[in-house]
């Protein structure tokens, strides 16, 4: 499910930027005056953004345990390792691209939640179906 609004998400930043109306983005990030009032303001921004990235893989939890019973060397473990790296490294190309493009899609205004930056404009369905897979991998995973 996290796949298939993350991909929407993808495609709709796409779209936003190929029809011009992406945001305002600077290479350096937040310019002073702009959106932050000091130099602290911005570190501090920055600060949250690298907590962000550090809590946004919910798998990090389970990895350790993953990894941990790897410890012997079989070859079933070796495939196992390396299923594992291979998994890890896409999931983290995939989300960077997810980021990258909907930093590029809404500049220094991007909201938490990509998909609610897209808001009631068209195409309203796909940002619902997008909304119902949330939902769907949510009443999924509460247990």
């Amino acid at each position: 499910m996290s796949f298939a609004y993350s991909t929407i998400g993808i495609g709709l930043s796409i779209a936003r930027i190929i029809a011009g109306k992406g945001g305002r983005t600077t290479l350096t990030g937040v310019e002073i005056d702009v959106d932050v009032s000091s130099t602290a303001d911005k570190a501090w921004k920055m600060l949250t953004a690298l907590g962000d990235i550090a809590f946004a893989y919910l798998v990090s939890q389970v990895l350790v345990y993953i990894q941990d019973t790897l410890k012997s060397s079989p070859p079933e473990n070796k495939v196992m390792k390396k299923a594992n790296t291979i998994s890890m490294l896409t999931t983290t190309m995939f989300y960077l691209l997810c980021g990258c493009l909907g930093y590029a899609a809404f500049g220094n205004d991007a909201p938490g939640n990509m998909l609610t930056g897209f808001g009631f404009y068209e195409p309203f369905w796909l940002v619902d179906l997008a909304s119902i897979f949330i939902v769907i991998h949510l009443v999924g995973a509460f247990q």
